[in-house]
């Protein structure tokens, strides 16, 4: 309990009112952000050579949606794999050790 107010009015009277704000700004993040990457996928994309992004959006706009899905969900294992992966060598090196030793 914080203060004496219940979970119901915790989540009423403190989350609530803050979380439009959060997802109106995340929304328009994730939106600016896709924008200036599809620019620049298209920018690189040429007959010779295609961009995964591109070619995922040809797939989506030409209706083969599950195609486009299934390369989606690749996309995001492979990149949040090798996310994982450089976060854990990162965190083994000494550098970063030495930091995170300082800071906390």
């Amino acid at each position: 309990m914080a203060s004496g107010a219940g979970f119901l009015t915790r989540v009423l009277r403190i989350w609530m009112p803050l979380l439009p704000p959060a997802l109106i700004n995340g929304f328009l993040f994730v939106f600016i952000l896709s924008f200036k990457i599809m620019s620049i996928a298209t920018l690189l994309q040429s007959s010779d050579n295609m961009v995964l992004a591109v070619f995922l959006w040809r797939l989506w706009d030409t209706g083969d949606s599950g195609q486009a899905a299934a390369l989606a969900v690749l996309m995001i294992v492979v990149l949040g794999t090798l996310t994982s992966l450089a976060r854990y060598f990162t965190r083994s090196t000494s550098a970063f050790k030495e930091i995170s030793d300082e800071s906390g």
